[in-house]
């Protein structure tokens, strides 16, 4: 097979390269603030991607909970888990003594001494109900 286009169409210049790099970080930042192994808990209510936690909420269906994305990985990986995207003002449930049946957070309990969010804001999709 052979390439019809000339040479410098998909050319990139090292400088292009690296704006582009520095741009789609930015936006992975944006949507995933923090580090995936770290709590985003100390950074307050943000906007991030939101976990929900359906076995830890059976334990306590009528208290939803929410997660940031490293603890659902870290403190909820064997549990059955909803993506619910991106939300704003939201800081992370896990550890906190009302939430997720009362199990502990495996990534940062030391800045956990609130027992609740209270500018978080929860509905149905929390609970693993969606309308349709």
């Amino acid at each position: 097979m052979t390439e019809s286009s000339t040479e410098g169409e998909n050319t990139v210049t090292a400088v292009e390269y690296l704006e582009n790099q520095l741009a789609l970080e930015k936006e992975a930042a944006a949507i995933l603030p923090g580090k995936f192994e770290s709590c985003t808990f100390k950074l307050g209510f943000i906007r991030q991607a939101v976990y929900a936690c359906k076995t830890c909420s059976a334990l306590d269906p009528a208290n939803p909970a929410g997660m940031c994305y490293g603890c659902s990985i870290a403190c909820h990986a064997d549990h059955e888990v909803l993506e619910l995207f991106p939300k704003r003002n939201f800081r992370c449930d896990c550890g906190l003594k009302n939430k997720f049946g009362g199990n502990t957070c495996e990534l940062d309990m030391d800045s956990k001494v609130a027992t609740r969010n209270e500018d978080n804001t929860y509905n149905h999709n929390f609970l693993g109900r969606y309308c349709r």
